[in-house]
């Protein structure tokens, strides 16, 4: 009879542990349902100061026709895009100024609709899903786990490293985000990985709150943590250095572009997916 007593009570923490389990494992499932569903609203939120800015300014003769497509086609298309950070390369005082509606550079707007001065830019890559702002926190640890709201999110936001400029006028700019297999944040960074890719799709626009960054990309690897490519500082000598560890390092060789040493660069920085060691990372040269 005691036999069966100490059977029964162990069935019993069995099917409790076992629902705990379950419990657990199916508030990760809705929990990752919710924080998907939140970053796809911010983002559409975001996308929507992102092209209302490009399509209200004033546009020049030629832009005229792509604005016109844009209206045809219900959004700015790509080549519409990279055609409007051609054109608006700066931002005068007078422009940044709010207006009655909302402020007319699209940072200015960010940080109004949501209430967030860690706001420090835009990134749009053609070619890619990544259009997304860039935040920058006080450590490198908030915007993990935080999205633009401060609300705790497992998708996290991209953002500037702490010890960087907040106008990315540091001789190395470093943006991290999480490879997110659902498509988000810096997913489609993979996609340099591939040689026709790469040759095919090589600037990355930023866009501050005072003018619109053009950069080049030049580097394309994975390299383990312990390598220190996101470096800020530099005494003489080191900036060649890790530049040419970058081209050693990178999956295929960029002709025609050459990094000197007073050149400002942009480091993207994500995971593997692969490693917890290794991270994967795309390098630009401002242009």
């Amino acid at each position: 009879m005691r036999k069966l007593d100490v059977l029964i009570k162990i069935a019993g923490l069995a099917v409790i542990v076992s629902g705990a389990f379950f419990v657990y494992f199916a508030y990760l499932s809705v929990q990752r349902i919710l924080d998907e569903r939140a970053v796809r609203q911010t983002g559409a939120e975001m996308h929507f100061i992102f092209d209302d800015f490009f399509q209200a300014r004033s546009l020049n003769e030629a832009d005229e026709t792509a604005l016109d497509d844009s209206e045809r086609t219900g959004g700015l298309t790509e080549a519409n895009e990279i055609n409007a950070f051609s054109v608006y390369e700066s931002f005068t005082a007078e422009e940044n100024n709010a207006t009655e509606n909302m402020p007319s550079n699209p940072v200015f707007a960010a940080r109004e609709l949501t209430g967030n001065s860690d706001i420090v830019g835009f990134i749009y890559i053609p070619g890619t899903s990544i259009k997304n702002l860039v935040v920058q926190g006080r450590d490198n640890i908030f915007y993990l786990n935080h999205d633009v709201y401060g609300r705790r999110n497992s998708h996290g936001e991209l953002f500037l490293d702490y010890n960087n400029s907040r106008d990315f006028g540091d001789t190395s700019s470093i943006i991290y985000g999480h490879n997110m297999r659902n498509g988000t944040m810096f997913f489609d960074l993979r996609l340099f990985a591939e040689r026709g890719f790469f040759l095919q799709n090589r600037f990355v626009y930023i866009v501050t709150e005072f003018e619109t960054i053009t950069y080049e990309i030049f580097a394309v690897f994975s390299a383990s943590v312990h390598f220190n490519y996101i470096q800020t500082d530099f005494a003489y000598g080191e900036f060649e250095r890790l530049i040419n560890d970058f081209l050693r390092l990178s999956y295929f060789n960029a002709d025609g572009i050459s990094v000197l040493p007073d050149d400002q660069i942009l480091v993207l920085s994500t995971c593997t997916n692969v490693n917890n060691d290794t991270r994967f990372v795309v390098v630009s040269r401002r242009i």
